[in-house]
């Protein structure tokens, strides 16, 4: 993925908020950062501002495909370029943030800052995480409510209820054995190959969606929602 700052007048927003700042009116109707796929073209105004300090801290304040960017896909982004760049060869700023977000593991963590440290910034961690998968499970409850029948629907909560599936998820962050965790609620939503779900998951199971939608693409839809926070809406077959 590419961060991208907009410009005003030829200077992109990131380094007028380090200045005098800019007034809202002149971002017109665009988003101040955009995130981008990585072979997409940089859109016009906009400057590639990517980098592990700038996802820090200007992610939050960008959008994706008109959705508003959360913390998780902004630890991906960082997780793959301190591993681009390796650990030992970041900047102390960047080691910092790899530490805080927790893209690295302990032994590196420890060169930065002390266990109590750790456990501190573990918190705000693990509330932003909390917050980023609340956020993906909503979104794929209002589609799951709005492209299924009441009863379909009502299966699929029962199943996840029955595993606890959706808190095991949101709480723990389990998400399924592709993953490395124990079954999860991918394995469940995929109906992945080897689990106990690969049968009787959403993938499995007989439903037709409403509104000429497959159910492929339903399910790779709510996949990448809560695996990537990634949205993009389908549209009619």
């Amino acid at each position: 993925m590419k961060l991208c700052a907009y410009e005003i007048n030829s200077t992109p927003v990131h380094s007028l908020l380090s200045g005098a700042g800019y007034d809202v009116a002149d971002l017109g109707s665009n988003s101040p950062f955009l995130a981008i796929s990585g072979t997409e073209t940089v859109p016009s105004n906009y400057q590639d501002i990517s980098s592990i300090e700038n996802w820090a801290t200007y992610g939050r304040n960008g959008a994706h495909n008109g959705k508003p960017i959360d913390y998780k896909f902004i630890r991906k982004e960082i997780y793959i370029l301190v591993l681009a760049k390796d650990f030992t060869n970041c900047t102390t700023a960047e080691q910092e943030i790899a530490a805080q977000w927790f893209v690295v593991d302990h032994l590196d963590r420890d060169t930065i800052y002390t266990t109590p440290q750790q456990i501190a910034y573990g918190g705000v961690h693990h509330a932003n995480s909390v917050e980023a998968r609340e956020g993906r499970v909503g979104y794929v409850m209002m589609e799951l409510y709005n492209r299924l029948t009441t009863a379909d629907v009502n299966t699929v909560m029962t199943d996840v209820s029955n595993d606890d599936l959706l808190h095991l998820y949101i709480t723990n962050g389990r998400e399924g054995t592709l993953q490395g965790d124990p079954e999860g609620l991918f394995d469940y939503m995929a109906a992945v190959s080897g689990t106990s779900y690969s049968g009787t998951g959403f993938a499995a199971k007989a439903i037709t969606p409403l509104d000429g939608v497959t159910l492929a693409a339903l399910t790779d839809q709510i996949c990448t929602v809560l695996k990537d926070g990634i949205y993009a809406d389908l549209t009619e077959e």
